[in-house]
């Protein structure tokens, strides 16, 4: 409810020298990082259809260029409206970054300015990685990107970002300055049960994975964030199977075992057939679990009730400290003995009356006579999810789904992982938006296809990714001239079919983008005093585009300007004849613009359009005389170019 003035200052580019003492998080380049925020972007988004699978009717989205500059892009269509940004960001290594952002200086001037290396180029120091390197240029980095990301999310939002022990101190307090500290919903550990064997001192076997909702409050409200129990489907099987031999004959398991093993005639067991009850049941069913890798709460649930239900067995004491009302100290009465049962000390879970409820549908178990406290059964049946848990055990890797697909990369991020955390925080139903903009192999944008062919779900993706050269020779060698060109060819081979699931995915595709220069000329300030200079850079804006532009490319950036989603309809008013003219519209705000890239715009050509006072036309400024650009700017909202 107040205003940090110094934080505010900062923001909006203003130097801040405060030397009074307070906690501050702050790093060598921490300003600069922020004024690269106000830099205006002079790129645009061009499509590729040729790329692309189904471009026209695809609603997944994968951007290759500086993700940066994407997100300057992406900040005005999809302002507060994605549900998700799913990052596995470059792990510190001490190295330069791919990532060289305009504010960044060359290494080399860097170590010179603090006194690492001399002039020569000698190194000043025995230990750069602490000299404030090591970690400044890392966050600095990654503040533009994240604060960016933070505007972007909707308000039941949610931030997930992979990260090794390098930079995750560092990380937490960057996300709590951006999100605030009271937004965190907490660290994931993955452990991948694989202990690192060059390890100086502690050998890590875990990354953390930090988790910052937009809002949390609004997040909890309108997200769950819980998974399917592990292994609770196969419980349930077992436990189906073992309940049909309710009643049957047969032998002991042991002794069975034995009849198999040699041979032996039934007849010389028949004596020691027997019916099978409930508690033989349940005897085999515990044996069972004990035979299985179980590690979640479903472990719990270890018996089968005369219905056939896999139940455990809860307390029903009054869970606070403070003793309950009166209403909740009336006891149970046993139903073989008719005698009360022991109420706990501070009394029951729930009032009398809900007590007699869960009673009358047989979810209180009783002991064998009244000296027992009853428990309160839960169906494992009602209870298939959990709370998503702070360690995440996956000792597996995706070299062998990488190698089913072709596709050479190493250390993606597992599928495994990605679609439990996107399953948890998305809606299926809702178009939610999820955003990787460190796509890499697009690991994410793998498992989004995944759960929706799994549970019919519409979910979007925007991967963003540098066109780098790939520094491994078996990536070179398998035809990859970029990392972009990795994560494309793997959303392909996801929607077409590959190795064990030759499957299309129906009715999916996804449309290409990349980065490229604006179709608009930029203007240079003029710095000098000749009045014929001056006219000849004022002549060369005459005409507004650069040469040999594209009328796609032009769409496409004027959508963006417009903020218009990138999935937004195109088409050509086929009633205006004399003119070329545009519908956009974009389906999710349900509004629409026109525009005509005509050398000439003719006002009774338009006609046909009726355009009205709320209708926003675009055309070439040049396109337009004085009289038509007055009489169009009095029927509709006009903008030139």
């Amino acid at each position: 409810g107040k205003i940090d003035f110094t934080k505010l200052r900062a923001a909006l580019g203003d130097l801040v020298d405060d030397r009074s003492e307070r906690y501050l998080f702050t790093w060598a380049g921490k300003t600069e990082a922020i004024r690269s925020l106000q830099t205006p972007s002079r790129a645009t988004l061009i499509p590729c259809p040729e790329e692309s699978i189904d471009f026209e009717n695809a609603s997944h989205i994968f951007i290759e260029g500086e993700n940066l500059e994407v997100l300057k892009f992406l900040l005005k269509p999809y302002y507060g409206r994605v549900k998700m940004i799913y990052i596995d960001p470059p792990y510190n290594t001490g190295e330069d970054f791919i990532y060289k952002d305009d504010y960044r200086e060359p290494l080399k001037a860097y170590l010179r300015q603090t006194g690492q290396i001399d002039e020569n180029g000698n190194h000043m120091t025995s230990n750069q990685e602490t000299t404030g390197r090591y970690h400044s240029a890392w966050l600095s980095m990654m503040y533009p990107r994240l604060f960016l990301a933070q505007q972007l999310l909707r308000e039941d939002g949610l931030l997930v970002v992979h990260i090794d022990e390098h930079e995750v101190s560092h990380l937490q307090l960057l996300l709590n300055e951006i999100f605030g500290e009271e937004n965190c919903l907490g660290t994931i550990i993955w452990d991948k049960m694989n202990p690192k064997g060059d390890a100086k001192g502690v050998s890590y076997q875990h990354e953390s994975i930090l988790l910052y909702a937009k809002h949390i409050e609004t997040f909890t409200k309108t997200c769950r964030f819980v998974r399917p129990k592990p292994n609770a489907q196969k419980i349930l099987k077992k436990a189906r199977e073992l309940y049909a031999k309710l009643g049957k004959e047969e032998l002991p398991s042991d002794l069975e075992s034995c009849v198999r093993k040699y041979n032996l005639p039934l007849e010389v067991c028949r004596e020691h057939i027997k019916t099978i009850t409930l508690e033989d049941i349940n005897t085999q069913f515990k044996e069972w679990l004990k035979t299985q890798d179980l590690s979640g709460g479903e472990a719990a649930y270890c018996k089968i009730d005369e219905r056939g239900q896999v139940y455990r067995l809860v307390s029903m004491a009054w869970p606070n400290k403070k003793k309950a009302p009166e209403d909740y100290f009336v006891p149970l009465v046993h139903p073989i003995t008719g005698k009360p049962c022991p109420v706990p000390k501070r009394g029951w879970r729930y009032p009398s009356k809900t007590m007699q409820e869960l009673l009358a549908n047989g979810e209180i178990v009783f002991g064998p006579d009244e000296k027992t406290q009853p428990q309160r059964k839960y169906l494992l049946k009602d209870n298939m999810e959990e709370n998503i848990p702070s360690v995440i055990s996956y000792g597996g890797s995706d070299d062998d789904l990488l190698e089913a697909m072709e596709i050479p990369f190493e250390n993606p991020k597992p599928v495994f992982i990605a679609k439990q955390l996107i399953k948890a925080a998305t809606n299926p139903t809702t178009n939610d938006i999820i955003i990787d903009f460190f796509a890499g192999s697009c690991t994410t944008a793998h498992a989004v296809l995944e759960l929706n062919a799994e549970d019919g779900g519409n979910r979007q993706f925007i991967m963003v990714e540098l066109p780098i050269p790939p520094e491994d020779s078996a990536v070179k060698e398998a035809g990859f001239a970029t990392i972009a060109d990795i994560g494309k060819e793997r959303i392909r081979r996801v929607i077409r079919g590959y190795g064990d699931n030759p499957q299309p995915l129906e009715g999916v595709g996804f449309k290409v983008f990349k980065l490229a220069p604006s179709n608009f000329k930029q203007w240079e300030d003029y710095t000098g005093n000749n009045p014929d200079e001056y006219l000849e850079q004022l002549s060369l804006f005459q005409k507004t585009l650069v040469d040999g532009y594209r009328d796609i490319d032009v769409i496409y950036e004027v959508i963006l300007k417009e903020g218009y989603d990138l999935n937004s309809r195109i088409e050509r008013v086929e009633s205006v004849t004399r003119n070329t003219v545009f519908r956009i519209t974009d389906p999710v705000r349900n509004q629409s613009f026109y525009l005509c890239l005509d050398e000439k715009v003719y006002l009774e050509a338009l006609e046909p359009l009726s355009l009205k006072e709320d209708d926003l036309f675009i055309c070439l400024d040049t396109a337009l005389d004085d009289t038509t650009k007055a009489n169009l700017a009095f029927q509709c909202r006009l903008k030139t170019i």
